[in-house]
């Protein structure tokens, strides 16, 4: 599935939206489909938000069918957009939780884990990550 720049620039900028305002925000006509709502990582651990000078990066990121992202971490929440595949995100506990296109998670922080691209189909997902000014949203393992 290849969505055009434009797709991407509406989700981005509908994300904070179906994120904080809920249906009555906006008039009869409009369409909101809630896409994520947590106070917790996929883990179940609180979220995690930056102290000094945060900011927000907005990523999309494509995975080749089989193959992996390499192990990582986050020092911070982000929250994922699953467009395209089957996306399978082991954590270092050994648990495997699998997400499907027009599925949204909280990234997982602070604790080593690994995403593969499960099938044949390439998995691309949106990813908007809190950080603190000038660090990348993820440090190799």
């Amino acid at each position: 599935m290849n969505h055009p720049p434009r797709t991407l620039i509406a989700l981005a900028l509908a994300l904070p939206a179906l994120l904080w305002a809920g249906p009555e925000a906006y008039s009869k006509s409009v369409s909101v489909k809630p896409l994520l709502k947590s106070a917790t990582t996929s883990e179940g651990r609180p979220l995690s938000f930056p102290t000094d000078s945060g900011e927000v990066s907005g990523i999309e990121v494509t995975i080749p069918a089989g193959a992996t992202t390499g192990w990582h971490s986050h020092a911070h929440s982000g929250f994922a957009y699953v467009l395209s595949g089957k996306l399978q995100v082991t954590g270092a506990d050994s648990v495997k939780r699998v997400y499907s296109p027009g599925e949204a998670f909280a990234e997982v922080v602070g604790t080593p884990h690994e995403g593969t691209a499960l099938g044949k189909e390439d998995v691309k997902l949106v990813a908007f990550f809190l950080t603190s000014k000038g660090h990348p949203v993820s440090v190799k393992h």
